[in-house]
């Protein structure tokens, strides 16, 4: 087995546990925002657009709870105290007190208490024990009090407007309070380089000065994507017909960092040679829409699955066998005889897995809020075990799940994603595509498929390396998202859930295969 010298054992910088991770503020705040713009205008019955409205105002109301409610419950406690000190004086004022002995030692403790209480839980038990107290109080008040008493009545109508005025001001700091919210995280949205139809529009009439009357009629954006944002587009009067496009944009503080300029001379040799990729139109490398973006021409086809699984209505174990012949063709490809841009020079497949996983840990040391045992110890198995070199490097796609693949009569349409494509070992992909192959095909099936195609040879032992990479890399990827999220560079609620939801659930499954294969490495060495 390969030792590279940086494994890192020298241990991990330390994290940034300065952080939320992230906090309920604002995952309850993407939440909210995500509801009005993305959710609400899909909902077309009364009752679904009355909940929508509930729920936003629920999690505006929790959102205050968590940041402004504090100072708003201070303001309140102030202007009971006010409320129950006039009670006080207007009894005063006329020789009398509180008849209620229980009642006068409530109110005098709660008139001697200092007035400024920072934590939100004795806020509240003060407001509450204030109301108590006033309540019970205006009673004597009144029942001590007639109305052919009009001096008396005056001091009464004083303590009257004490306690309205508590909860008027209440009522418009909160207004005020979600309502700036509400602006304030509009405007941090606003921020993240967002694309309309009006300014994709501008563009392409900027580009295409000719055609002056082109439009864009639809756009919207795919969901899916954490290292590219992925827009369908519909214009009218770029070609002689109308067409559909897609526009590839760097996504802001991604998951992957890399960039679509990297993207397009790949797409364009795959294209060229035959691969069922989407026809590549235009880099533009400039901040035009505010990142480098690609346009391509869209493909026909449905989604062959989602990240777990393939869908039966879709795919068939005839799916499976053309993907084979696919993969084949893509892993048969002579790197060196094709223009592939710098990112992808050739290298040897051993240097390439060294270098891919030099790469993510750098990602992880770089980004990471807190530390990780578990992705340190698989991260390290890593880099002390990868397997002998293939005898040249080959294209990988490196992200071959159905949900990268487009589906026409149960053949593939378009094999899509490929900003992790990179040279290295073709058991790679095999090795990520065999979860969703076995839903439909057998594997012994599919890997005499791929052969017969012209496929290159597979080994289990190194397919077992790179479910492990697999899962380590795409775990590291997660964290780039709980850290963006985290702090503020993403907004994307995507983000939220990805590092919420992804990073345990995907690296136990890739920290137990380093626990068996550990176990079977003490095995073999025990047995020699």
């Amino acid at each position: 087995m390969t030792h590279p010298s940086n494994t890192g054992t020298g241990g991990p910088p330390a994290a940034d546990t300065s952080l939320p991770a992230p906090s309920e503020l604002q995952l309850l705040s993407a939440i909210r925002f995500n509801l009005e713009q993305k959710i609400a205008p899909e909902l077309s019955s009364a009752m679904a657009q009355q909940i929508c409205r509930m729920t936003q105002q629920v999690l505006g109301h929790l959102i205050l709870m968590r940041c402004e409610w504090p100072g708003i419950l201070q303001r309140q406690v102030h202007k009971l105290t006010d409320a129950l000190r006039a009670v006080v004086g207007v009894l005063s004022e006329h020789g009398k007190t509180l008849a209620d002995r229980a009642l006068l030692e409530d109110a005098s403790r709660l008139l001697s208490m200092p007035a400024g209480i920072p934590e939100r839980h004795l806020l509240e038990q003060r407001n509450r024990a204030l109301n108590g107290v006033l309540e019970r109080a205006l009673t004597e008040l009144f029942s001590l009090t007639s109305a052919a008493a009009p001096a008396r009545m005056a001091g009464i109508n004083h303590v009257i407007r004490e306690v309205i005025d508590a909860c008027a001001i209440t009522e418009h700091d909160y207004k005020r309070a979600e309502q700036d919210s509400i602006e304030a995280y509009a405007a941090r949205a606003a921020n993240h380089a967002v694309i309309t139809a009006e300014r994709l529009q501008s563009y392409l009439r900027g580009k295409f000065t000719d055609r002056p009357g082109l439009q864009v009629t639809s756009l919207r954006e795919l969901p899916g994507g954490f290292g590219k944002m992925t827009f369908l587009f519909d214009v009218v009067g770029l070609e002689s017909a109308p067409c559909s496009l897609v526009l590839r944009r760097d996504r802001p503080n991604g998951a992957t960092e890399t960039t679509v300029a990297d993207e397009f001379p790949l797409l364009r040799a795959m294209h060229r040679h035959g691969l069922p990729v989407a026809e590549p139109l235009w880099l533009e490398p400039g901040p035009a829409l505010d990142y480098p973006f690609i346009v391509v021409r869209r493909l026909e086809g449905r989604p062959a699955g989602d990240l777990w699984k393939a869908d039966p209505n879709v795919c068939s174990a005839e799916t499976a066998r053309d993907l084979a012949s696919v993969l084949a063709r893509l892993h048969s490809l002579d790197p060196g005889a094709m223009s592939l841009g710098p990112r992808l020079r050739p290298a040897g497949a051993a240097e390439s897995v060294a270098a891919m996983l030099a790469e993510v840990r750098e990602l992880w040391m770089r980004k990471r809020l807190e530390p990780d045992a578990a992705l340190q110890a698989s991260l390290c198995w890593l880099e002390h075990n990868i397997p002998p070199p293939t005898p040249r490097a080959h294209l990988v796609h490196s992200d071959v799940g159905f949900h990268n693949l487009l589906i026409v009569n149960e053949k593939v349409s378009g094999l899509l994603d490929w900003e992790l494509a990179h040279l290295g070992d073709p058991v790679e992909d095999l090795s990520y595509v065999r979860p969703y192959i076995e839903q439909l095909l057998p594997w012994k099936e599919f890997l005499a498929a791929y052969r017969n195609a012209g496929g290159s040879g597979y080994s289990e032992d190194r397919a077992r390396y790179f479910s492990v990479w697999r899962g380590v890399r795409n775990t590291v990827y997660t964290l780039l998202c709980h850290h963006a999220f985290c702090t503020d560079a993403n907004l994307d609620l995507r983000f939220a859930h990805a590092g919420v939801y992804y990073p345990r659930l995907i690296l136990l499954e890739a920290a137990q295969k380093v626990a068996e294969l550990g176990a079977r490495q003490g095995d073999e060495h025990d047995r020699g």
